[in-house]
């Protein structure tokens, strides 16, 4: 029976030149250049990743690839992907890629990584302009470097019912005019844009202090914050409105909701088929 030849005497791999891999530390990657010189079929069934010193922190299983067949005379190009502590800092890291039962270079590059969770996610907060009102936020460093969170500060506000209130005032205010043949699109457009104005200046700004103060985060470390909220006196109490507060790569999205006392008596209805009256001047 002949002996069969062993797969590193079958398989060409290019050792001038160490395996790169590039990027975040869930989604490094870089490729593997392979040629079966023989004739006959090689099957790759031992390609792993080797980190003698633990300088990364492989994930397990995230270290080993799966099988490669390389037909005759076949040349191809492994993709060579790896996964490794979410916490590995920024930098450059030498391992070892075993593969055809020899050992080849890898020089893995870990990028910076700016991941951050904020919850709860969205923020709903009562409308109650006469109140400070207290809320708390969990922030978690997912990243690889460290991250501050400081004072916040004025959050701008947008009216979820901006559009339908401005163009509902706009056709009041001509829609009350003697003269509705004179009103041309100039004068529509001046009047929808007094009235957009007008909504967002009645939203303005969210008050939003950091009551704990400024938190230092390590990768993988969280922090509660201590929120204090004022909402401004001009919001419309029956409208929604909404706001986003940038936490590094993420936003932490506020929703300011419609806020009724226990002891408040709901407006009456008016009943169906019957319109109120209005007085007019004459």
């Amino acid at each position: 029976m002949a002996e069969r030849t062993p797969e590193h005497d079958l398989v060409d791999l290019d050792d001038s030149q160490p395996i790169v891999l590039t990027g975040t530390p869930d989604a490094l990657r870089g490729t593997l250049p392979l040629r079966n010189r023989s004739e006959r079929r090689v099957v790759l069934r031992d390609v792993a990743v080797v980190d003698t010193k633990d300088s990364v922190g492989l994930r397990q299983g995230a270290g080993r690839f799966a099988t490669t067949v390389l037909r005759p005379q076949q040349a191809r190009t492994l993709p060579v992907s790896l996964a490794v502590d979410a916490k590995t800092p920024p930098g450059e890291y030498r391992l070892t890629l075993q593969v055809a039962g020899r050992e080849r270079d890898l020089v893995v590059h870990v990028v910076e990584t700016i991941a951050v969770d904020v919850a709860p996610n969205p923020l709903v907060i009562e409308n109650r302009a006469e109140e400070k009102i207290g809320k708390t936020i969990v922030v978690t460093n997912r990243g690889n470097v460290p991250i501050s969170v400081g004072e916040i500060g004025a959050v701008v506000l947008d009216d979820e019912l901006l559009s339908c209130r401005s163009l509902r005032a706009t056709a009041a205010a001509l829609g009350d005019s003697e003269d509705d043949e004179g009103v041309t699109i100039p004068r529509m457009l001046t009047q929808l844009s007094r009235e957009f104005k007008n909504s967002f200046e009645s939203a303005g700004r969210l008050r939003v202090r950091n009551k704990t103060g400024r938190v230092d985060l390590q990768p993988g470390e969280l922090a509660r914050l201590a929120l204090e909220i004022e909402v401004p006196e001009t919001l419309d109490p029956r409208t929604r409105y909404f706001g986003r507060i940038a936490v590094y790569s993420t936003d932490l999205e506020l929703v300011i909701v419609p806020f009724r006392a226990a002891d408040e008596t709901p407006a009456r209805a008016t009943p169906r088929g019957r319109r109120a009256t209005t007085r007019r001047s004459t």
